[in-house]
């Protein structure tokens, strides 16, 4: 049992080593989402260092008598914008992004 929990602490200690040594400078900066107009938002990042180089808009749906959904927009380069449309009918209640590589 100690054997197997003394292997257990190094995973650990070795993957939060992992974890915790990723550099900030590869991550996609001045990033932002917004709304276009009525069920589509928007998402863009104007500055990558490296290891992540997407983003992908995210717009969380509405409509009545019905349970909200979730839309993902197409993953696209940094300078260019993703757009998640909620389609005719739904209106885009709030928004967000996520980032990739």
């Amino acid at each position: 049992m100690r054997k197997t929990t003394a292997a257990f602490a190094v995973a650990l200690a070795i993957a939060g080593v992992t974890v915790f040594s990723a550099s900030p400078a590869g991550a996609i900066t001045n990033c932002s989402s917004y709304f276009i107009d009525t069920p589509r938002v928007g998402a863009r990042c104007t500055s990558s260092a490296g290891a992540l180089s997407t983003v992908m808009a995210i717009a969380y749906c509405r409509r009545d008598l019905v349970p909200q959904k979730v839309v993902y927009g197409r993953s696209v380069r940094v300078h260019e914008t993703s757009v998640a449309d909620c389609g005719a009918g739904w209106y885009a209640a709030n928004h967000g992004y996520a980032l990739g590589s």
